[in-house]
């Protein structure tokens, strides 16, 4: 084999080794940056997953002390009072949920529309337009307090 050969043979070995490193590299680079933006992303994931669980929880501690509310309580208990002295309460539940489902907004309804417009109710509206007014966007979708019957008192 003459030299110009063994020269030849010598430029493609190194040009092939370099290659076969290069290529390995770039898979060994590769594999490295999709494992460090997968962390990034996993931990930026967990920050915002924290970041949310802290405002309900900090939101449903505030509903919880809102339970306390003189108000919500007076409203409640002449709320139970009144399912108190009803004969079939399950039934008079039953007849008002119906009502409810079939609401007709042309048809005068008293229990309804003392649900949707009394104190309590206007309150938690009120609460529900602050949280969309500080975050910008619909907080909560919707309240509703119940009394010892399981009947909604206000919402």
């Amino acid at each position: 084999m003459n030299i110009s050969k063994k020269l030849m043979l010598g430029y493609i070995g190194i040009a092939l080794l370099i290659g076969i490193v290069g290529y390995l590299s770039a898979l060994s680079s590769q594999k490295i940056l999709q494992e460090s933006i997968g962390d990034a992303s996993s931990s930026i994931a967990k920050k915002t997953m924290e970041d949310i669980d802290k405002n309900i929880y900090d939101m449903v501690k505030h509903f919880e002390e809102y339970c306390h509310d003189l108000n919500m309580q007076k409203t409640i208990k002449a709320s139970n009072k009144e399912f108190e002295s009803l004969n079939d309460i399950n039934k008079f539940i039953i007849e008002k949920n119906l009502e409810w489902i079939f609401y007709n907004k042309t048809k005068k309804n008293d229990f309804l529309e003392n649900l949707l417009n009394n104190d309590l109710s206007h309150e938690l509206r009120t609460k529900i337009d602050f949280y969309e007014k500080k975050s910008g966007y619909k907080v909560i979708g919707e309240v509703f307090v119940t009394n010892k019957y399981g009947a909604v008192v206000a919402l």
